[in-house]
């Protein structure tokens, strides 16, 4: 049986260092090899050790796909604009906050692909800034088995 690794990997504070890419304004013009900027010209940078994560994923054969509540739209064409759309096999990015639900739409678009069907490893990966680390603090829930979430962090 096909068993698989699936790493989700929200999008704001962790690919890129935004809050909330809803709020800016398209067109979004590439401005860097790792920024770009709205059409107010409000910066957004990406996250190298967030690309780094994805590359190691991807040739190390796992599944990757997007998690984000924000607005499909404006978060495709900014993932398009940076060409780090390439690094993601699924999208899943709807403008509501229940992303088991959009992870279960993937789990199960891949199901009705005959993948994975030997078992999943699933890791979410969530970067998020926080007054008690006062730098970046990586947020990765691994499922590796079945039970209940493993939690595992690290501030870079």
């Amino acid at each position: 049986m096909d068993q698989c690794i699936i790493l989700f990997m929200d999008l704001d504070g962790t690919l890129w260092d935004h809050d909330d890419i809803s709020v800016l304004n398209p067109p979004f013009k590439r401005v860097s090899e790792l920024e770009f900027t709205d059409s107010l010209g409000e910066k957004v940078r990406l996250n190298t050790v967030a690309i780094e994560i994805l590359r190691y994923a991807l040739s190390h054969g796992f599944i990757t796909s997007t998690l984000s509540w924000n607005m499909p739209e404006k978060t495709l064409e900014a993932l398009k604009v940076m060409e780090v759309d390439k690094l993601f096999h699924y999208n899943a990015i709807e403008y509501h906050p229940d992303k088991a639900s959009m992870a279960l739409k993937i789990l199960r678009s891949l199901r009705e692909k005959s993948r994975c069907l030997g078992g999943a490893s699933i890791i979410y990966i969530a970067g998020k800034y926080t007054s008690t680390t006062r730098g970046k603090r990586w947020v990765i829930y691994c499922t590796l088995r079945p039970g209940p979430p493993v939690e595992a962090s690290m501030s870079v």
